[in-house]
């Protein structure tokens, strides 16, 4: 039970986070990248495809890299997504 209100409140902040979106142009697509600790999770699982899901509804371009719990490299793809020109990043640190 308390995975399940874990979920429920994760996918609640993400979602939140990703409402807070809505400035832009309507021209603009807005890009948001996720980065997760381990995709091997299967609560991560599900948020991912929640927010894949509600981003497809706004219309948004949401990426999702998987660290491998490697947080060396969970801070490459962070750099990479700023890199990128990201207009929001969520994480799910390693570390």
């Amino acid at each position: 039970m308390k995975k399940l209100i874990a979920l429920v409140l994760v996918i609640v902040l993400c979602l939140g986070l990703l409402a807070g979106c809505g400035g832009k142009k309507k021209d603009d697509q807005f890009f948001v990248g996720a980065l997760y600790d381990s995709l091997q999770v299967e609560s991560r699982v599900r948020q991912k495809n929640a927010l894949e899901s509600y981003a497809a509804e706004l219309g948004m371009k949401l990426v999702f890299q998987d660290a491998a719990l490697d947080e060396k490299k969970q801070m490459e793809q962070a750099e990479n997504l700023i890199a990128q020109g990201v207009d929001a990043i969520i994480v799910l640190a390693h570390n």
